[in-house]
């Protein structure tokens, strides 16, 4: 099984402007319906990051990292695209981790 780790900021766009709340909340809604829809579900939390900027300043701001476990990986690159053009981002930070794990039903 493979662990899929998507990690987008969500306090500013790709020109340093702030994304607005509705913005934000109707982009998150997108990229959640999206994760389920491809990959049957995911878990989400917030997260803090910071990166410098093309003038060499340090960016802090909020985001949200998905967690989606999965046999089906072939739309990965796909999803965080469209994360990052629902967010009008530069990068979304996709990582992918060979795990030993399994859904534990009643």
């Amino acid at each position: 099984m493979k662990l899929l780790t998507f990690i987008v900021g969500t306090g500013e766009n790709r020109h340093g402007d702030l994304i607005s709340e509705k913005d934000k909340r109707i982009a998150l809604d997108k990229i959640r319906a999206m994760l389920a829809s491809e990959f049957g579900g995911y878990t989400e939390s917030a997260t803090l990051g910071g990166w410098m900027n093309p003038q060499g300043k340090l960016v802090t701001e909020q985001g949200r990292k998905f967690e989606v476990y999965t046999y089906k990986t072939e739309n990965a690159l796909d999803c965080a695209n469209t994360m990052a053009r629902l967010l009008n981002q530069h990068s979304v930070v996709l990582s992918k981790s060979d795990v030993i794990s399994e859904f534990v039903e009643q």
